[in-house]
Order: structure tokens, then C-alpha cells, then sequence
């Protein structure tokens, strides 16, 4: 089978890990006439590649690189599919070839599991039914929908009938309850509603009893779970259930393996132990939901893991679907870097796969701002770009002046930060992640929030605001305090009322630190100036 290589190659001599760079080489084997095709194609990529300028042309990670243009890795992936082909990406240093096959295998299982993830989210759709255990599940030891878990024999203090057969029954602490009644209990499809009608619980009761899938909507502001389902029976939920929260989809069955994907794409399968937290083997997607990380967990950390690809799906016990995933040809061996106030991790320059194939390091458009981040290829809407590791900071009093941080600095929770210290600002001393190095604008294309991954836990990444385009700069808004904040973003805001809204110097003395938390505010006083 005739291949091509994508290689990663350092711009500088750098002893430490694995340092990577994005490149086709010229050298492709031409041997047989589908391949031919291929590099003809790839050659036409790279004359239409260096017609470009600007940030439209592929940045690459050192200036001393040479600057010809490499094809879009998007094209070179359907290249790949097309003629049935591998794609390698290669360390120089060690010689040593990641391969990635797309294969119709692994094309079709993507499918399957994206249609699978479009299904939980849809509420109409009934596919927790639709999931037929093989075998017998488990019954949570705690229901987490208390108000379903009511006495049976519990008797509303008001009942009447609305229409024949259908009643309305208020209870003790509030709740109202809509549906069939049978001596004074709920029986039958009905709505139960609590919390001062701001949740509501839907299905069949028997006996006073949840029975069957119940779908639960809340509108409180005391929980992050914007609807459920649940399967109950004896008065608990067991079985199949699926929530949706901010941020967070989740379906599995109780007592077994579960599906989570959190905001910008990634994805995690894995089962739980009693608190809660991830053990046992696991498999980490990436948001294209093909490449991934297989995974030993304990305690919530990652043992052991290794880069892998996903090749089929298959069903498990409980009926759930299962990923098949094999490890990458030469795929590295990965643990939990343990990132502490002190370390940024244990191995600072073993990249992510998944950034090697998405964006890279280069001079910046912004003016004076160094290096910046670009895509290297197309990524859709409500992606992760990048991730942004570093040192953990814990927020203290005494800490209010921020003394010992860098501009780096970024909050991760109420009481953590994550810093890139100075001794690893510069890629030839930390490149495992490369967040930190995308540059302010007050016209992002992208944003911060937290997520999860296997090498470094918590950490912030990257999401795209919109569809990024191959070769353009990845650009967030810092949101700084702009009282405190450092003069050149001060200086940026001005520059940017200045260029964008056409203010006087004047608008800006008297209205620019006014309107700056408050976009509504910007826009009614630019229609008043005008």
C-alpha cells in the first residue's frame, strides 16, 4: 500500500521530549497511479497555498523554518481516505512514525457515534428505550430526584377533577400533580410539578410510584441540569438515563458505563466508581471523535494511557454502545503529568496529538504582540482549538497583588489559577500544550472555558466562536479588569473604539471605561454619539 507521511520536525536543536512541526514532505512515493493522483493533488494544494499572504498563508512555528506553504491537513485526511491510504506523522528525533488509518471502519463508527451524541441531546427522541439490556442492571443506591422517591401512601392535602378521569392534587410542601389518580395516588401517565413549579417530572406512576422513563425539566437556578430522563422502578431510578446540563451531556446506565461530553466536544466513556469519580479502563475522544487516548484511571487520575483510533462500536451488557479502539502505530505511551504550584508537568515537551494536527506557533498579526496561534486547518463552530496547561496557583488573600505571575495567568475555579511561568514561556522549553500562546482581541474567534484532560486534569482550553478558517489566527478576548489591567490593553481598547466605532479621543476619555463591561452599553452610547 502506497503512503505519505505527514512529518513534525523541530526548528531548533532541542535535546528534551518530542517537538513536532507540521509538513508534507516532497519526496512522495509515486508508484502506482492512485498515488500519483495524490501527489498531484497535494502539489496543486501547495501552488495554491503560496498565492496566499498574510494570516491566510499556513503559519509555520519558527521563522528560520522554510517558508513554503503546506497543503490543508483537511484535504490531506480526504486525500488519505479516498485512495485507501495511511497517514504518519513522524518525530525526526527518534524516527519513529505515528500512523493514523481512516478507514472505513473508523469513518463509519465516527458516524454512528455522532449520531448516537445528536439522539441524547434530541428530547423527543426515544433512544433510552431504544437501549435493551442484555443483561440485568443496577439500582442506584441513592435517587437523585428526591421528589420522585415520595411515600407511596403520601395523601395531597387538595384534589379535584379538572376534566374525567384527570385530577389535580396539591401537596404539603407545594408540589402539583396533574394526571390519573387511584385511591387518592398517582396512577398512570402524569405530570408532577415542585420547587414552586420551577421543576416538573413527567411519565407513568403506579401507585404513587414512578414507573418507566420520567423526563424531568427544571428551571430552578439551584441545579446545572436543564432536563433528564430516568428510568424508575420500585420507587428509585435504575437502569438507562440521560442528563443535560451546561456544559455537560451525560447517558449511561446506573451502576455501569456512561457517556459524557463536555463543552467543545471532548468525549468520555468510561465506567465509575462509588464516589463518583473515573476508574477503571476508559477512552478519552477528541472532539473529531476518531483520534483518541485508551486509559487505565484510579482515583480520578490517569495510571497509564496510550494514543489510539477508534475502529467500530459495539454493544455491552447493558445495551449501551461500547467504543473498539487499537492503539496508533508507534502511538506514545502517556500518564498524568501532575501539574502542581512548582511543575508544570513531567513532560513539557511531549505534544499533544491532538494540537499537532490543529494548530501551530507563529508571528502574530496583532501589532507587538510576538508569537500568536493559528488553525491549521478548519475547525467547525463550538470546537476545542487548543488546551492551555501550566503551573496551579492557589488564590489567596495575600495574593491580591498577583505577586510571582505572569500575564499568563488565568483562572481555572474560585480558588485555583493556571500560570505559564517565564522559564516555560518560550516552546523550547514547554510545548506539551500551546493555549497560552493565543493573542488578545476584542473580536475573538474564540473563548476560554475549563475542561478535562487525561494528562493534566482540569485545565482550561480553548473553544471556537464561530468556524475558524485554515491559516487564521486564533484570537480571545482576555477580559481584563481594565482598571488593573496592563497599559497596552488599555491601550488596545482605546485603539479598538477608536478604529471600530470611529470615537473621538474624547468619546474615549469620557465614555470608554464606562461602556467596557457592558456591550449593550457600548452600543446605545455609539448610537447616541452618532
Amino acid at each position: 500500500m502506497s503512503e505519505f507521511e505527514l512529518s513534525w520536525e523541530y526548528t531548533e536543536d532541542v535535546e528534551e521530549e518530542d517537538g513536532w512541526e507540521y509538513c508534507i514532505e516532497d519526496d512522495i512515493p509515486s508508484s502506482s497511479s492512485s498515488f500519483s493522483s495524490i501527489s498531484e493533488q497535494l502539489t496543486s494544494s501547495k501552488r495554491s497555498s503560496s498565492t496566499s499572504t498574510g494570516a491566510s498563508s499556513s503559519p509555520t512555528p519558527s521563522s528560520t523554518r522554510s517558508s513554503s506553504p503546506t497543503p490543508s491537513l483537511s484535504n490531506a485526511l480526504s486525500i488519505c481516505h479516498q485512495a485507501k491510504q495511511s497517514l504518519f506523522i513522524r518525530s525526526p528525533r527518534d524516527k519513529k512514525e505515528i500512523s493514523i488509518k481512516l478507514s472505513e471502519d473508523t469513518l463509519s463508527a465516527t458516524e454512528k457515534l455522532r449520531d448516537f451524541l445528536g439522539s441524547i441531546v434530541n428530547k423527543k427522541s426515544r433512544v433510552l428505550e431504544s437501549l435493551q439490556p442484555n443483561e440485568g442492571v443496577c439500582q442506584s443506591r441513592e435517587s437523585i430526584v428526591q421528589d420522585l422517591c415520595r411515600d407511596g401512601s403520601e395523601t395531597p392535602v387538595e384534589m379535584w377533577e379538572s376534566d374525567p378521569g384527570i385530577f389535580i392534587a396539591r401537596y404539603e410542601d407545594g408540589a402539583v400533580y396533574t394526571g390519573p389518580m387511584k385511591d387518592g395516588q398517582r396512577h398512570g401517565y402524569g405530570i408532577l410539578n415542585t420547587n414552586n413549579n420551577q421543576d416538573s417530572y413527567e411519565g407513568n406512576f403506579n401507585i404513587g410510584q414512578p414507573d418507566g422513563f420520567i423526563l424531568m425539566n427544571s428551571g430552578s437556578t439551584t441545579t446545572t441540569t436543564t432536563w433528564a430522563q430516568y428510568f424508575c422502578q420500585n420507587g428509585g431510578i435504575s437502569g438507562h438515563y440521560r442528563e443535560i446540563s451546561k456544559g455537560l451531556v451525560e447517558c449511561g446506565v446506573w451502576g455501569g458505563s456512561c457517556w459524557r461530553q463536555y463543552e467543545g466536544g471532548i468525549l468520555i466513556y468510561s465506567p465509575c466508581d462509588s464516589r463518583g469519580e473515573l476508574s477503571g479502563d476508559l477512552v478519552y475522544f477528541y472532539p473529531n471523535l476518531w483520534l483518541t487516548i485508551s486509559a487505565k484511571f484510579k482515583n480520578g487520575k490517569m495510571v497509564r494511557g496510550v494514543e489510539s483510533i477508534l475502529v467500530g462500536l459495539e454493544v455491552d451488557r447493558n445495551g449501551m454502545f461500547a467504543p473498539v479502539c487499537v492503539p496508533l502505530q508507534n502511538g506514545r505511551d502517556l500518564e498524568f503529568e501532575q501539574p502542581t504550584a512548582h511543575s508544570i508537568g513531567k513532560h513539557p515537551k511531549t505534544c499533544d496529538l491532538y494540537e499537532m494536527l490543529t494548530v501551530c506557533v507563529s508571528s502574530s498579526s496583532v501589532p507587538g504582540a510576538g508569537e500568536g496561534l493559528f488553525a491549521k486547518r478548519d475547525i467547525p463552530k463550538g470546537n476545542i482549538v487548543s488546551f492551555f496547561n501550566g503551573v496551579r496557583k492557589r488564590k489567596l488573600f495575600r495574593d491580591l497583588d498577583n505577586e510571582g505571575t505572569s500575564e499568563y495567568r488565568i483562572e481555572l475555579n474560585k480558588s485555583i489559577s493556571i500560570d505559564i511561568p517565564e522559564s516555560s514561556q518560550h516552546l523550547s522549553r514547554y510545548s506539551a500544550t500551546l493555549g497560552h500562546k493565543a493573542c488578545h482581541s476584542f473580536q475573538p474567534n474564540a473563548y476560554y472555558t475549563s475542561t478535562f484532560h487525561p494528562r493534566f486534569g482540569n485545565l482550561i482550553c480553548l473553544v471556537s466562536i464561530r468556524d475558524v478558517m485554515k491559516g487564521e489566527e486564533i484570537l480571545l478576548n482576555y477580559g481584563y479588569n481594565l482598571q488593573t489591567a496592563p497599559s497596552w490593553f488599555q491601550t488596545s481598547w482605546n485603539r479598538f473604539l477608536r478604529k471600530t466605532y470611529n470615537w473621538s479621543d474624547e468619546d474615549i476619555a469620557r465614555y470608554g471605561r464606562s461602556v467596557y463591561c457592558c456591550r449593550t452599553s457600548l452600543d446605545s452610547t455609539n448610537a447616541l454619539l452618532k
